[in-house]
């Protein structure tokens, strides 16, 4: 079930797995990428989701002050859900994924669910769909 549809990235929903898959499409500038990381935390806990899938396949890098603003003002949001695993899809961009390196580095000490980095959708799902 689509939920957010935009140039830079597309948010859906499957209720009954409860989960929530956040698709980038190349770069997105500030605005888009708080919006959208902010969107999937209101969905997330409208409809009570406990699984996540980041598909960055396709995203580009992601700015300095983004990457701070994801630690310090999106990361407390978000374990405020009651979120039980989360998936990511590394993308392709080097500068993506060393962006991606350097968040994950501060947020994943302070989760408690398992995190896991997939290099396609498929095995991503499959993690993620398994109890």
């Amino acid at each position: 079930m689509l939920q957010f549809d935009k140039p830079f990235a597309t948010i859906e929903i499957e209720p009954e797995k409860s989960l929530l898959i956040l698709t980038w499409h190349g770069f997105a500038n500030s605005d888009e990428y708080r919006e959208a990381n902010t969107v999937a935390i209101q969905i997330s806990r409208q409809y009570n989701l406990t699984k996540w899938l980041n598909n960055m396949k396709e995203m580009k890098a992601i700015r300095q002050a983004d990457q701070e603003w994801s630690v310090n003002e999106w990361l407390p949001l978000f374990k405020s859900l009651h979120i039980q695993k989360w998936a990511l899809v590394i993308a392709d961009d080097m500068f993506n994924q060393m962006a991606m390196s350097s968040m994950m580095s501060k947020i994943r000490p302070q989760l408690t669910h398992p995190v896991e980095y997939f290099q396609d959708l498929n095995s991503a799902r499959t993690w993620i769909e398994r109890a």
